[in-house]
């Protein structure tokens, strides 16, 4: 019964995540209501509370998972020294992720987060 839950948890999570940069697409963040975003993501309110308490936790949530993978690439690339590497693989995550990379760029959070991306690097 466990994995089942963790899988529902974890696909209603998706769900929302794709929900909120699709709206992102259209509205600004602070545009976005949890309602709007329920709706988008086809769950009530009371599971998206189960998880987050607002839309910029979701948002937050991806940056996370963005950051880790950035990370990831820092640690295998580095240990070989080649900071060209470094830089092709960072290009490559934001090129494979560039309905983020997009997204993030258009608004106006997307210059910190690049700059964020190269403090990390």
């Amino acid at each position: 019964m466990k994995n089942t839950e963790d899988l529902r948890i974890a696909k209603t999570r998706q769900k929302l995540k794709g929900a909120l940069l699709h709206l992102m697409e259209i509205r600004s963040l602070n545009d976005i209501t949890v309602s709007l975003l329920c709706r988008e993501a086809h769950i009530n309110r009371n599971t998206f509370y189960a998880h987050y308490s607002i839309p910029s936790d979701v948002l937050d949530e991806i940056f996370a998972e963005h950051d880790q993978t950035v990370v990831d690439q820092i640690r295998n690339t580095v240990s070989c020294s080649d900071y060209t590497l470094l830089l092709k693989d960072i290009c490559r995550t934001m090129y494979e992720d560039r309905e983020f990379t997009t997204l993030i760029c258009k608004s106006n959070i997307g210059l910190q987060y690049l700059y964020h991306v190269m403090e990390i690097a």
